[in-house]
């Protein structure tokens, strides 16, 4: 059902969106190497937007290399093209019509056969579901729950999918979904597996620091060889997510400690990455009371908006270099030049010294809208 609504709102909005994208592609006349970026018309086709504006003001010549493509993509001139960014939100099988699954493989298959590198190919996006992706980095040597899938709840409930407790059960596919905490038996009869599609049950690792109890949740962006730390969310919670984070001075202080350099698990994580066939990819994980790496998911469709509110300006700084990270691979993969002002904002992956921040920091209940690089 969900997928016939989706089909039916891609044909709805097809035409206007093939409009939007040829007035955007006139810039792109110009460009002899393009880079040939793929969406459906049902599925969010200006998610990176945010990206594309940056790069008309920071790098408005590479921004001229994009073509805005909706598939089928019929009549593409793939002599033109140095590049093939498929931009869609994973896993896309999930999601798509078998034909429109089916055309998206054909136009990599045929970029490949024409010696034009693609990014994230749609056909390994599945490596990024969380039992599978947890597998494929534990087998290159990252630390990841034991993941289990539920076949049949009602077989659940009774050997709980051989997992002690506590535990929890979670959707395999997609991001954002809803997450259950199991403690006891009891709590797994309230569990509504109904909603859920793909249920897993997921090894519960604790999280909270010895030091003051918070949980925390890093994020490390991959971009091929290069990878920049992208946030990190402090909260009480057990769940670290964005309406449960703290934000005062101490965590402002240590989140921009942990953007202002290198992560430090960058090695690792590099190495997970190539093990699932991916570029573009974020790892989300935390450290057990012992300092030990848990990577919990990873995710080769993470949104780069800007940071919302004034509270988390301060982050805004970091955003761009996660742009920048962005732009430097497009323009690797397709053996093109890197402009000095995306390579500066790269530098020791660090991107802007520690005290573009401090504005933010100078009022505990109100910050700058905004803050100068």
């Amino acid at each position: 059902m969900k997928r016939t609504r989706l089909l039916w709102k891609a044909r709805a909005l097809y035409l206007p969106y093939v409009l939007l994208d040829a007035i955007e592609n006139r810039r792109a006349k110009a460009a002899v190497r393009r880079f040939l970026v793929l969406r459906h018309s049902g599925k969010s086709p200006y998610f990176h937007n945010y990206f594309l504006q940056w790069l008309e003001k920071e790098a408005p010549d590479m921004r001229a290399r994009f073509e805005l493509r909706l598939l089928p993509c019929r009549n593409c001139d793939f002599s033109r093209y140095v590049l093939h960014i498929p931009w869609f939100q994973d896993p896309a099988e999930d999601w798509m019509t078998r034909s429109a699954f089916r055309r998206a493989i054909q136009i990599a298959a045929r970029c490949r056969q024409m010696g034009i590198p693609v990014i994230n190919p749609i056909d390994r996006l599945s490596n990024a579901t969380k039992s599978v992706g947890a597998r494929i980095m534990a087998e290159a040597g990252v630390r990841t729950p034991k993941i289990r899938v539920i076949q049949r709840p009602e077989t659940f409930r009774q050997d709980l999918a051989g997992l002690a407790l506590p535990l929890l059960v979670r959707q395999d596919r997609g991001h954002g979904g809803p997450t259950f905490l199991v403690r006891s038996r009891a709590d797994v009869d309230a569990i509504p597996f109904g909603r859920l599609r793909n249920p897993i049950a997921v090894e519960f690792i604790e999280g909270s620091s010895p030091r003051d109890g918070l949980y925390r949740k890093y994020r490390y962006l991959a971009a091929g060889e290069i990878g920049v730390p992208r946030h990190l969310m402090i909260s009480s919670h057990w769940e670290v997510r964005e309406k449960q984070r703290i934000v005062n001075h101490s965590t402002r202080d240590e989140e921009i400690a942990y953007l202002d350099g290198p992560d430090p698990n960058h090695a690792r994580l590099q190495a997970a990455r190539r093990a699932m066939g991916l570029d573009w990819v974020a790892f989300d994980y935390s450290y057990d009371p012992e300092g030990r790496l848990v990577v919990w998911e990873a995710n080769p469709y993470p949104s780069l908006r800007y940071p919302q509110g004034e509270v988390l300006c301060y982050s805004a700084p970091f955003v761009h270099r996660s742009y920048a990270a962005m732009a430097k691979m497009y323009l690797t993969r397709a053996g093109l030049p890197v402009p000095s002002r995306l390579e500066k904002l790269l530098e020791n992956v660090a991107g802007y010294p520690l005290g573009a921040a401090a504005p933010c920091r100078e009022q505990e209940n109100k910050v700058p809208a905004r803050v100068a690089a």
